[in-house]
């Protein structure tokens, strides 16, 4: 995260992900775990949400949509699937939303 100024600069997707694919191999074991065990996480959050929305009866799930739309909240979809997110992606967002340095 110390060449933070560099990406202010815009550099193409390509170079920017090449940079910080760079970035995230140069972290130790150390750095790293923290991302993995927030990955961890959401790949256990992510199978019980399976497990649940696989046995829930329709029936229930239809009542508990009706009940978000009241709210203005999107339907449960049993069919749609999102994938945990990976701890690289996870240093990713962490690059992002650090600040950038001072005189930039």
């Amino acid at each position: 995260m110390e060449n933070r100024a560099a990406f202010l600069q815009k550099p193409s997707v390509g170079e920017a992900t090449k940079a910080l694919a760079e970035q995230w191999n140069q972290l130790s074991a150390q750095e790293k775990k923290k991302y993995e065990a927030t990955t961890e996480e959401w790949e256990e959050y992510h199978r019980r949400t399976v497990e649940w929305k696989e046995t829930v009866p329709p029936k229930i799930l239809r009542e508990i949509n009706k009940k978000r739309k009241a709210k203005g909240l999107k339907p449960l979809n049993t069919r749609t699937r999102k994938a945990p997110v990976t701890s690289y992606f996870l240093f990713l967002r962490d690059f992002k939303a650090s600040p950038p340095p001072l005189g930039c």
